[in-house]
C-alpha cells in the first residue's frame, strides 16, 4: 500500500492497473520466482482488495483503482515520507499538499516515534525553512501554516516556545500578510495555553497583536458601525462577546485584554466564552443581514441592550 501510494499522487489520484503492477513487479519477482508468477499474484491482490476491503477498490474508469478515502492514502504516503532521512526532501513532498491535508500531522508523529534524533533535525529544519520565508522577497504563508499544522505533535517544551517567540520575531509580516487570522484552531490553543502560564510573554504577545486582532474581528462583523453606542473597538469589542466570540481562542483572549470593563465582567466572559471558539452571536443573523441595517440604527442603547438580553 505504501509503494501504491506513491502512485495516487496528486491528491489520490485513479492509478491503472498497469502502473501498479510496474511498480511492485520488480520487488514481487523474486518473491514468486518469475515475473509471470509476481504479475498474476499483483491481480489476485487487486481484485481481493476491490471485491472484499474497503481500502482500495476500482475507479471509475476501467482497470484503474484509487484508495476508498483520501485519509488511507494520505496515511500510507505519510510511511512512505517518514522513510526518507534528509529533511529538505521530506519538506519537499509535504510542499505537495494542501494545508488541509493530515499528512502534516502523520509524518511528524510517524518520525517521532521511530527516530528522536531524526525528529528533531526535522523540527530544526522546519523552523530554519519558516525564518527563511519571512526573509524572501516574496513572502510565503505555507511555511508557518504547515509548520502550525504540526505544532499538536510537537509537544517539546523548547519547540513550542520556539513557535511563539517566531509570531513575536515577526510580527509586522504576520500581521501585514494577514497570517494570524489563518491559523488552526489547535495551534491557537497551543499558543494560549503558552501565554496563560508566562505572564511577560503574554503582555509581550497581546501588546503586538491586540489591534490586529481587533481589526480582525470587526471585519467579520460587517454592520458593527451600526450598533448604538459603539465609538471605539474596545466599546464594539465588548458587544461583540456579549453573548459569543468571533475567530479562535487565542483572539478571544487578546481581545479580553482589550476590554475596559470591570475584573468580574471580565472573569465572567472568560468562564463563560474560553471553550466557545468558532460561536458567533451576530453570525446567525448573516442571512438576515442586509434587513436588519435599518432597523439596528434605530435602536436605542436600551433596546439593543434588552435585546441581547433576549
Amino acid at each position: 500500500f505504501i509503494d501504491i501510494a506513491q502512485l495516487s499522487i496528486p491528491n489520490n489520484r485513479n492509478i491503472p492497473e498497469a502502473e501498479i503492477i510496474e511498480q511492485l513487479l520488480p520487488v514481487y519477482t523474486t518473491k514468486f520466482g518469475t515475473a509471470y508468477f509476481a504479475e498474476t499474484a499483483i491481480k489476485e491482490f487487486l481484485f481481493f482488495c476491490g471485491e472484499r476491503t474497503e481500502l482500495l477498490v476500482p475507479a471509475a474508469e476501467e482497470k484503474t483503482y484509487r484508495f476508498f478515502h483520501r485519509s488511507f492514502f494520505e496515511y500510507f504516503y505519510s510511511k512512505y515520507i517518514a522513510r526518507i532521512s534528509e529533511p529538505a526532501k521530506i519538506w519537499q513532498l509535504l510542499r505537495q499538499f494542501d494545508l488541509d491535508s493530515e499528512v502534516f500531522e502523520l509524518v511528524i508523529a510517524l518520525i517521532k516515534k521511530e527516530d528522536a534524533r531524526k525528529y528533531q533535525t526535522l523540527v530544526q529544519y522546519l523552523f530554519k525553512t519558516v525564518e527563511r520565508s519571512f526573509h524572501n522577497k516574496r513572502i510565503n504563508a505555507f511555511p508557518l501554516h504547515a509548520l502550525s499544522n504540526m505544532i499538536p505533535v510537537i509537544d517539546d517544551k523548547i519547540y513550542r516556545t520556539q513557535f511563539v517567540q517566531l509570531f513575536l520575531t515577526y510580527s509586522d509580516i504576520i500581521i501585514n500578510k494577514n497570517m494570524f487570522d489563518q491559523l488552526n484552531l489547535s495551534s491557537c490553543f497551543i499558543i494560549n495555553r503558552m501565554l496563560e502560564t508566562d505572564s511577560d510573554l503574554r503582555s509581550e504577545f497581546s501588546e503586538k497583536y491586540t489591534m490586529a486582532v481587533i481589526d480582525n474581528l470587526l471585519s467579520d462583523v460587517p454592520f458593527a458601525s451600526y450598533l448604538p453606542g459603539v465609538n471605539t473597538a474596545k466599546d464594539c469589542i465588548s458587544y461583540i462577546f456579549q453573548d459569543g466570540a468571533i475567530g479562535n481562542s487565542l483572539e478571544l483572549s487578546i481581545a479580553l485584554e482589550s476590554i475596559t470593563r470591570n475584573r468580574a465582567f471580565r472573569l465572567k466572559l472568560k468562564e463563560e466564552l474560553q471553550d466557545n471558539l468558532r460561536a458567533c452571536f451576530f453570525l446567525l443573523f448573516e442571512e438576515e443581514q442586509s434587513s436588519f441595517q435599518e432597523e439596528l440604527q434605530q435602536l436605542t442603547e436600551d433596546d439593543w441592550n434588552k435585546f441581547i438580553g433576549d
